[in-house]
């Protein structure tokens, strides 16, 4: 009693009722102004932090002084500090405690198999074209839209290749979601006649195959870069509630619509591997019709790379691809010298003619960059096994398995570094 008392003498409750209206609505801005000035994520739990730990500060401070009209005064003790300060310490104590407990408590435990909350796969696009050569293009989108999905901050996307291997199956979408550790799922379709082109894209939440979003956009062509900014920007509205706000833009790659489509072509014949002649004639198409196509010209180069190794592929030889790779590549590096399927071009071809040590360098350099392509990694895992670094090797190597899981390569290579490991189980 001595104590309220004295609590209340020294105006501490008015100072603390003060406080926490004030804290309360900091906290609330940060809540509300972090996302949108795209700051960490943890920004706004921290402002919580130090307004709760401030708490016990502010009331020590209105124990300690008294504001008068004659100014600041130190208020007189009374013998009462002890207690006070005891309080105070133990109001520090459980602020630190219960920052740390929410942190973990309000988090579901993470299973092995279970999908993050922010998490999406992006199939291919259903052709509805009449002209079936015009699957490329929905293909193209399909991984246009992925690329754009997998700049946002906080959201894991599904690979390329693991989502495109469910492409003319009937795989139910919850099992898709399930086979690929993912919650939502983006799927729709594509019909482009002469300039005009109609896109309907549907958003599932794949737990109970449930519908979040869905539309339909018929544009002209010369519209399809705001169309899939368009349709980025509603999937992070659809899934708002748990990821924040989001501003997503997109940047015409091209302006020439005719070399933007044959690009597209040429992409997903290089993905398939089947048709490198037809690609590599798309891209040069592309890059003739715009030399500052940046991504065209990343395409060229690696058709060119790969394409010797391909019985898809009969001209015009390896010197020949080489050269052409080389010339694509160093426009490529001109145009776009951070994109980690360049660096992995360079440290290749670096490796392949006999400087190893700069090749890994290059390698290294991908490994902390953002790519949907788990070429990158795959490359540097086998530069790594066949220099002998086995346990590197089998690092890197099991990173690209996890980033491409469907792909028969990765589990291929995988398995040899187990086998050069003697983990014959594994191997196997």
């Amino acid at each position: 009693m001595k104590l309220f008392a004295e609590l209340k003498r020294r105006k501490v409750f008015r100072a603390a009722i003060a406080y926490l209206v004030v804290a309360w609505v900091v906290v609330e801005v940060a809540s509300t102004v972090a996302p949108n000035l795209n700051l960490p994520e943890w920004t706004p739990r921290m402002v919580t932090l130090l307004v709760m730990l401030g708490f016990p500060l502010a009331l020590v401070l209105a124990w300690i002084f008294d504001f008068t009209s004659e100014g600041v005064k130190v208020t007189d003790d009374t013998g009462s500090s002890r207690g006070f300060y005891a309080v105070a310490a133990l109001l520090a104590v459980a602020a630190v405690g219960w920052f740390l407990y929410s942190g973990t408590a309000d988090q579901e435990p993470q299973l092995a198999g279970d999908a993050e909350e922010l998490s999406i796969a992006v199939l291919p696009f259903v052709n509805m074209s009449d002209d079936a050569s015009n699957e490329y293009f929905a293909d193209g989108i399909s991984e246009e839209l992925l690329n754009i999905l997998a700049g946002i901050d906080g959201l894991k996307v599904a690979s390329r290749t693991s989502a495109f291997s469910f492409k003319d199956t009937n795989t139910p979408i919850p099992e898709i979601a399930e086979l690929l550790g993912v919650r939502h799922v983006l799927e729709g379709s594509v019909r482009k006649q002469g300039n005009r082109v109609r896109i309907t894209a549907q958003l599932i939440e794949a737990g109970d195959d449930a519908h979040l979003w869905s539309e339909s956009y018929d544009r002209n062509l010369d519209d399809i870069f705001k169309v899939q900014e368009e349709i980025a920007q509603a999937i992070t509205l659809a899934l708002g509630d748990v990821l924040g706000t989001r501003r997503v833009t997109v940047q015409a790659a091209t302006a020439n619509l005719e070399a933007y489509e044959r690009f597209l072509s040429g992409r997903a014949r290089f993905h398939q591997r089947t048709e490198l002649d037809e690609a590599i004639a798309d891209l040069e198409y592309a890059t003739e019709h715009d030399p500052g196509f940046a991504e065209a010209w990343v395409y060229l180069a690696a058709a060119n790379h790969v394409a010797p190794g391909y019985r898809s592929y009969s001209e015009p030889g390896f010197e020949a691809s080489s050269a052409a790779a080389r010339v694509a590549l160093a426009r490529a590096e001109a145009l776009a010298p951070q994109n980690p399927l360049v660096l992995a071009l360079e440290a290749d071809m670096e490796s392949n003619s006999g400087n190893r040590v700069a090749g890994l360098t290059l390698f290294e350099r991908t490994a902390g960059m953002r790519s949907q392509d788990s070429t990158p990694t795959l490359w540097h895992g086998l530069e790594l096994l066949s220099a002998g670094y086995i346990s590197e090797a089998i690092t890197v190597l099991e990173r690209a398995h996890r980033m491409d899981p469907r792909v028969g390569i990765n589990s291929g290579y995988l398995g040899l570094s187990y086998l050069a490991a003697g983990r014959d189980a594994e191997a196997e």
